[in-house]
């Protein structure tokens, strides 16, 4: 199926636009932080403008089930590896809203981040509505 690359940049750009105000809202209110502190320009970039705006884009035709599953599944596994292996990132006081278990934590920022791709292609596709 051939999408116009113009599509995949607004995909990217409201994506983007989702990372920035997440990893702004993370920051000012201390809730986690990057090692090293560049690195969250990687992920603002990389995870939430590339990966998740890509992901709404291909899953835009699927049912909102099926929207749900990869962001769930990106963070729930992405917390996990980090908190287990790379540590590039951590909480502070090693808490998330006083969750201190990892898998618990990542569970729950799974969840969470799951809607993330529904809510990107329901705005999407009433800004392609007519009015």
């Amino acid at each position: 199926m051939y999408t116009p690359p113009l599509l995949w940049l607004k995909y990217f750009f409201l994506s983007l636009f989702f990372g920035v105000v997440i990893e702004t809202l993370a920051a000012f209110g201390k809730v986690y932080m990057f090692t090293p502190w560049w690195l969250v320009f990687f992920v603002v970039v990389g995870l939430w403008g590339l990966i998740f705006g890509s992901l709404a884009m291909v899953t835009r035709t699927c049912h909102v089930a099926v929207q749900y599953i990869p962001g769930f599944l990106l963070l729930l596994g992405g917390e996990l590896l980090n908190h287990f292996y790379l540590h590039l990132w951590r909480f502070y006081h090693d808490s998330l809203f006083g969750i201190t278990d990892p898998v618990m934590r990542a569970v729950v920022l799974g969840i969470a981040t799951g809607f993330l791709i529904p809510i990107i292609n329901a705005i999407m596709k009433k800004s392609y509505q007519v009015k």
